[in-house]
């Protein structure tokens, strides 16, 4: 991961909800807390859904988890 910003921290940084990003991303609110819990995993539409409704690049985006060991 290189200077990249998890999901979670950017709705936190831009003041959203989970709501109003997965309104904007055409998806219900329960399967984009899913995808932020880790529950389900992000796909390249989902990603790409993501981007364009918090306004960044996906490459600046973190939608791997990172395991800690």
């Amino acid at each position: 991961m290189r200077n990249q910003i998890a999901p979670e921290t950017i709705l936190y940084a831009l003041g959203r909800s989970q709501r109003w990003v997965a309104a904007r991303m055409g998806i219900d609110n329960s399967l984009l807390s899913r995808l932020l819990s880790g529950e389900r995993d992000w796909t390249p539409e989902t990603r790409r859904l993501f981007a364009l409704a918090v306004g960044m690049r996906e490459d600046m985006i973190a939608f791997e988890r990172v395991l800690e060991s």
